[in-house]
């Protein structure tokens, strides 16, 4: 992490904070919540209430940015469906996050990706995530089928465990990072996409 005085001096040259929004998306039960709770407070939360719509704000420098990352942490149930317009529309940035050992899961995330698409046109970005990386014994969807589809979407693709807290940082940075270089009319594929890409640079405020 930088020092107190370095940080100062980046807040300092960059005194407006950048704005993220993203929503982390898909069926119910894949580890949604999981994954945004071990983002935002470092830990594992086996258990918690069926989430309707939850809001996280977490503070980070990336790539010397100063960034304000809001999480909108959505419902997987069918009964909420209707909310999903809304949820699209007032994000910029999307996890889609399936389970690997759920391949109807993997069917949902594809069919948000085509309503994120029929909403949005093409001012958005996206992200696969394959959740329970934890559990790769009982895999349905294989990483290979999942890199495909990624592929075909020109995103990326991370395999991560909320269990283990392990590459949620990572896919949570990464979001925010093609929504950093959104706003800074960077090239994704210029500043390295897909399996190629760089982590970002990334500190606490």
């Amino acid at each position: 992490m930088k020092s107190f005085n370095t940080q100062q001096t980046i807040r300092n040259k960059q005194k407006d904070v950048i704005r993220l929004k993203v929503a982390v998306i898909g069926k119910s039960l894949v580890g949604k919540s999981a994954m945004t709770n071990v983002f935002v407070s470092s830990r594992f939360i086996p258990e918690h209430d069926v989430t309707i719509e939850d809001k996280y704000t977490v503070e980070r420098f990336i790539s010397n940015y100063p960034c304000s990352i809001d999480i909108l942490d959505t419902a997987g149930q069918d009964d909420y469906h209707t909310l999903v317009d809304s949820w699209i529309g007032s994000s910029d940035g999307f996890i889609l996050a399936f389970s690997i050992t759920d391949r109807e899961s993997l069917d949902v995330c594809k069919s948000r990706y085509d309503r994120i698409k029929q909403i949005k046109g093409n001012d958005f970005r996206v992200i696969l995530a394959g959740n329970k990386s934890d559990m790769a014994d009982k895999r349905t969807v294989t990483e290979e089928e999942a890199k495909e589809l990624a592929a075909s979407w020109e995103c990326s693709y991370l395999e991560c465990s909320a269990k283990n807290m392990n590459n949620i940082e990572e896919t949570f940075l990464n979001i925010a990072e093609k929504l950093l270089n959104k706003v800074l009319k960077i090239d994704d594929k210029k500043a390295g996409d897909a399996d190629g890409e760089k982590k970002p640079k990334c500190y606490c405020f």
